[in-house]
């Protein structure tokens, strides 16, 4: 995807607003919201709103955010245009959360190129929250956005946080993306499949989940180390989590002394004064030692 060229201004960037017909329009779209009026259609007042999410000012921007949500679809190619070549930062930023309120999915390949190129973190972050609300939909972008080797760890990260939230009611595709051949789309989705309790009642993905756990890739053992006690059996997650105590990957092994902690396996203490006698990595030992005083403790 190419870099957004903000060498020249938008349009939107050329309209300056004075004071007073800033405080005139947001007089009038308060009166129309009081009045329960019709969406805004006119094609001038609507440029006018999207001119003003670069104003420095978050009440006046929150106004015109929420009269271009209930605008609608008419106000979507203005916001992608300023979300994608604005100059203004804030701009942009008002921008991709103003598209979460217009909820238009047409915004989403526009979305995917701000979460990826935008320099701004926030803009990305807003990006990726705007994404979420679209569900099902969304979840093809959010993987792209993971699959992509040019991601920095933050944005996959903002990927995975989106996914779980688009992913509450589409468990058939981020089941399949359990099975991707990519370590980091895997990580994800086992991430947004078993984020919730209730999610593991289903069978397939209790057994997606219990699997990962021997994933060839450390950062999908981690993973499902980390997000195992969420299912409902404790005898079960104790036995297992024991086991990943002597994975040969680090952070694999710090998350099952973690989550072991979590749960306050008394089970476990045994295993966890053995592991600290011979383990060598001091990040581990120390983790070891937390946990150990925790559980002897309760």
């Amino acid at each position: 995807m190419l870099e957004p060229d903000k060498s020249q201004n938008t349009k939107f960037d050329d309209i300056n607003l004075s004071t007073e017909e800033i405080t005139q329009l947001v007089e009038q779209l308060k009166d129309r919201r009081r009045k329960g009026a019709k969406p805004i259609e006119d094609e001038d007042t609507i440029n006018l709103m999207i001119a003003g999410l670069r104003d420095k000012r978050g009440l006046i921007r929150r106004t015109f955010a929420q009269s271009l949500g209930l605008t609608g679809k008419a106000a979507t190619p203005g916001l992608i245009e300023v979300l994608i070549n604005s100059k203004s930062v804030t701009a942009r930023r008002a921008a991709a959360k103003t598209l979460k309120l217009v909820r238009d999915p047409a915004s989403l390949p526009y979305l995917l190129e701000a979460l990826l190129n935008d320099t701004d973190p926030v803009v990305q972050g807003s990006s990726a929250g705007a994404m979420a609300v679209f569900g099902d939909a969304a979840i093809e972008y959010l993987l792209q956005a993971l699959s992509s080797p040019n991601s920095s760890s933050m944005q996959c990260g903002l990927a995975s946080w989106a996914l779980v939230l688009a992913g509450a009611d589409s468990p058939k595709r981020l089941t399949k993306a359990a099975s991707s051949d990519n370590a980091t789309i895997r990580t994800a989705a086992i991430g947004a499949l078993c984020s919730k309790k209730q999610s593991l009642k289903d069978t397939n993905i209790r057994s997606l989940l219990i699997n990962a756990l021997d994933d060839a890739s450390c950062e999908v053992r981690a993973e499902a180390i980390r997000i195992i006690i969420n299912l409902e059996e404790q005898n079960l997650v104790e036995s297992l989590l024991i086991k990943k105590l002597k994975d040969k990957d680090v952070e694999a092994r710090k998350n099952a002394v973690i989550s072991l902690m979590t749960i306050n396996s008394k089970k476990a203490l045994k295993q966890l004064k053995e592991i600290a006698r011979s383990e060598k990595e001091k990040s581990v030992i120390q983790v070891l030692n937390l946990a150990i005083k925790k559980i002897m403790n309760n």
